[in-house]
Parts: C-alpha cells; structure tokens; sequence
C-alpha cells in the first residue's frame, strides 16, 4: 500500500503480528473501504499503480479502491479485465448485454479515464467473465452459458461466437502467460476447458474437483491454480502437459471463490466466502505437494469472493520498502477490504 495514498487514513483497526526471529513487529494494516452496492470484481493495474472494482447494482468501476472518479458503464457490470499495454479496459454488463471498453489515463489517481465506446452482438445473452490475451490482441468473454466470445482489441468487434460441449457455465477466464491458451472453469462442469488461442477451438477438457471457479497461473507459464469451491480443493494444473498434478485439500478451505499471487513472492491469498478468511497460500506446498498449504488465515469479513494483489515497485518518503496490497470484495457488506501484505509477518520474513 502506497503510504502517500487516501486510503491510509481509512485504516479502521491495526494488528500487531509476532514471531520473527528478531524479535520485530510487523504491522498488518486493514482497511474497509465503502465503494458503493455488490461489488463484484476487482482488477489491479501496475502503471500507474491503480485498481479497478466493477459496482453491479450501481453500473460504476469504482477507481483507486476510495472511489475517485468513478466510471459510468451499462447495466449491472459483473466481469472486468484489463489491457495494460493497450491502456483499455473492459467491463462486462450482464444486464445491458454489452461490454463498456474505458481508455485509462496516466493520472496517478485515477482522473482522466474515459468510456470511448460500447460492444453489442446478437450472440450475447448470459454476460460473465472476460481476459485479454497475453499479446493483447483479442479480449475472450463468456457470452452464455455455454459460449465464448472472441473480440478484436483493435476495431471493438465479435469476429467468433462458438460453443463446445464443454462449456457449462464458465465462471472464470484466465490467459496463458505464453499465448498458448483460454483456460476457462466450468462450474457445472467439474472441470477446465483448454481454448487454443491459434485455432480458438477447445482442444482439450480437463476434470478437476466439484464447481471450480477461481484460478491464476505462475508468471513463468508453468503452473495453474483452480479453486474448486463445491469440493473445498485446489487443482494444481501442469500448463506444458494440461494435466492435473495434483489436487491440495485444507480444513481452512470453506468455500474458496478466487485466488491470487503475490508477484514477487511465492505465496497466494484465497478468498474463503463461508469462514469470512483470506487464507495465505504457500506455492511450493501447492507445487510440489511438500508441507501444508494455508499458512495463515486472514480474518477480513462477510463473504469474501474476489481477491486481488497489487505490488508496486515503489518506496516511500524515507526511501525504506516496497509496498503491496490485497484486495478483497465483500459483497454482503458493500465494501472493499485493503490488506497491506508487506506486513504480515511470513511474507515479510521471506521476502522484503
């Protein structure tokens, strides 16, 4: 967290965490941040650093977690996702059956971003999440409950609306890393369905535990994670061979929604809806099957779904540390939750 920011003076309670060999105390800084009715999705962008929450029953992006400058998109925004080097995003509108496309400014807080258009085809019916390939040429959408569309970045236009058999209410999209493939989660399906992005045809369906949702992969292409929400799981995917390597059970898991990676580090937070945690994930547990997973549990409130983590390659005033935040949405409670992890003790110890 950027300590020159607003949101530093909404901290609500500060707690002091233990443990380290020194003997140091390590501040773990969470905020609840009002943002306006059932936030759904959040995404972070790294320059500048700057995170985006789609409000659903507002039809808003809310910018900067406070809320400056909100965005006006269509009706009830649920899926959102970003082109950082084409400076776009998209926010998905179930209820307006389109998609709002945003030009990002530079502003370091968030001003200046404008609604340059809308997408509309007769193929969308059922609007849900959406990615950005990792060359930023087409956005992937899930336009019903069983298709995906692909648009072109550059002209804002469907060139492909196609169905598979696979496709049983997709719940999240995730681009390789490499341009290799779509991941998508089907959610009624027990199982990944593998879009490749040269023939943009399902080429492979890979099962894994009961209503997946949630997944991320390793920068380094190796690795995906699948939450698997119905079967209190994660389904860690081998991305060079599309196999299951294996699959990690934890009793802090209860209702896993989404997960999300540290950048620097080798741990993940997952968004547990029933217990009101974040659970702090170690990766080389997830990977090699070594250890317990859950490091820690993070209590943060009412229904925890999405989960986001920024990291800014930044110092403050005093020159002294580099700063990251996890966000989380709380959607029974109408807010954002902003977790400073630089401070929890684990990652401190290993990382900064």
């Amino acid at each position: 967290m950027l300590i020159h920011k607003k949101a530093v003076e909404l901290i609500l309670f500060v707690i002091f965490l233990t443990g380290c060999p020194d003997g140091a105390f390590y501040r773990q800084f969470i905020s609840k941040i009002s943002v306006g009715h059932n936030p759904s999705e959040v995404v972070f962008r790294s320059t500048p650093p700057m995170s985006y929450i789609t409000i659903t029953d507002d039809n808003l992006v809310a910018v900067n977690i406070e809320k400056v400058s909100p965005i006006k998109v269509g009706n009830q925004p649920v899926g959102i996702a970003l082109w950082e080097g084409g400076n776009r995003l998209y926010a998905v509108n179930d209820a307006g059956l389109s998609i709002s496309v945003i030009a990002l400014s530079n502003d370091e807080f968030g001003n200046g971003n404008k609604l340059i258009g809308s997408i509309t085809n007769a193929s969308f019916h059922n609007m849900g999440d959406a990615i950005v390939t990792a060359d930023g040429r087409f956005l992937y959408v899930a336009t019903d409950t069983n298709a995906i569309s692909i648009i072109s970045t550059a002209t804002n236009t469907v060139l492909q609306t196609f169905t598979d058999s696979s496709f049983n209410y997709p719940a999240h999209l995730v681009a390789d890393a490499l341009n290799r493939y779509i991941f998508v989660s089907e959610s009624r399906g027990n199982a990944v369905s593998v879009i490749s992005t040269t023939t943009n045809t399902v080429i492979k369906t890979i099962g894994v535990g009961i209503s997946p949702n949630g997944m991320t992969e390793t920068t380094d292409g190796n690795w995906l994670f699948v939450v698997n929400s119905g079967s209190n799981s994660i389904s860690v995917i081998n991305m060079n061979s599309l196999t299951v390597a294996r699959t990690v059970t934890d009793t802090s898991f209860d209702n896993p929604q989404r997960i999300a990676l540290a950048p620097e580090c080798a741990y993940g937070f997952v968004s547990e809806y029933n217990s009101g945690n974040i659970s702090l994930i170690s990766l080389n547990a997830l990977i090699t099957g070594s250890g317990r997973a859950v490091m820690k549990d993070i209590f943060v409130g009412n229904g925890p779904s999405d989960v986001a983590v920024e990291y800014s390659n930044v110092t403050d005033e005093a020159g002294s540390e580099l700063f990251g935040d996890v966000l989380v949405v709380l959607k029974k409670e109408d807010v954002i939750v902003d977790i400073d992890y630089t401070f929890i003790s684990e990652i401190h110890k290993a990382c900064f």
